[in-house]
């Protein structure tokens, strides 16, 4: 995901390119350029970045509280253990994808 200060600096760079655009489609007059599509692009794209700016810091919450509410801990210091916790990830994520 691009870094919100980077995305501050390319986003009216983009804006630019889309008027640039949005020019020459109209001086060629072949086409005729569709602003509502545009703007519809450019709601689903804000729409997508605020979703993921959201939804990327929930889990972080989340980890964090159960991490410090866990009732045991595993030791890793044993091949047994880390072979059961793998054999018990790769069961979750058959069933995540089921």
């Amino acid at each position: 995901m691009l870094p919100y200060h980077l995305f501050l600096h390319i986003f009216p760079i983009l804006l630019l390119f889309v008027l640039f655009e949005a020019i020459l489609i109209q001086l060629s007059r072949k086409f005729t350029f569709s602003w509502r599509e545009s703007l519809a692009s450019l709601g689903v794209a804000v729409g997508h970045g605020i979703s993921k700016s959201i939804f990327g810091v929930i889990p972080i919450g989340a980890y964090s509280f159960i991490w410090e509410h866990r009732l045991w801990t595993i030791s890793l210091d044993s091949g047994w253990t880390i072979f059961i916790l793998f054999i018990g990830i790769e069961f979750c994520f058959y069933w995540f994808h089921r």
